[in-house]
């Protein structure tokens, strides 16, 4: 009897994983909304640009040795 029930709940648990579920429309917009930022172009990335070198840092565009992406979790 053990074994009937064992295959019986296995057999739903195996259908149940191979069904796709879709993807809400709502979750993808949300998803993308906090991708995307706020919306205006106003907040520009911030970047550090440190040292003398061959790299042109995207602030003045001189060179230097390493340019860093500040990211904040406003």
């Amino acid at each position: 009897m053990l074994p009937i029930a064992l295959l019986a709940i296995l057999t739903i648990h195996v259908k149940n994983l191979r069904e796709k579920k879709p993807v809400h429309e709502l979750l993808l917009s949300n998803i993308e909304a906090l991708a995307s930022g706020e919306g205006d172009d106003s907040e520009k990335p911030a970047y550090l640009c440190a040292g003398t070198g061959n790299i042109s840092c995207p602030i003045n565009g001189e060179n230097v040795e390493a340019v860093i992406k500040v990211y904040s979790l406003k």
